[in-house]
């Protein structure tokens, strides 16, 4: 290697040390952060009650790997999960 190519090299290598540097002493560690931002990540949010469409798609999904066999058998059993969903209850088809 003639020295005009390692002094780029180095200079290549320095850059990107440096960098590296400058972003590691920006970065936020859990000890850094403000009182008040530690306190609000802390609380967890309130659980928001399950809608409807949500209940309906997640029955679906578990009626389509049960694999029962006629619409009909289906549409009942998506029914009574949705029912139990709404209601709060763990639903009847896992």
């Amino acid at each position: 290697m003639t020295l005009p190519k390692a002094a780029a090299a180095l200079g290549r290598f320095g850059l990107i040390f440096a960098t590296a540097a400058m972003l590691a002493a920006c970065a936020s560690t859990p000890e850094s952060t403000p009182p008040a931002a530690a306190a609000a990540q802390a609380e967890p949010e309130p659980e928001k009650p399950m809608e409807v469409h949500e209940a309906s798609a997640e029955c679906w999904m578990r009626v389509d790997k049960m694999r029962v066999a006629g619409i009909d058998q289906r549409a009942k059993l998506v029914d009574k999960c949705i029912t139990e969903k709404m209601k709060g209850a763990k639903p009847a088809v896992r």
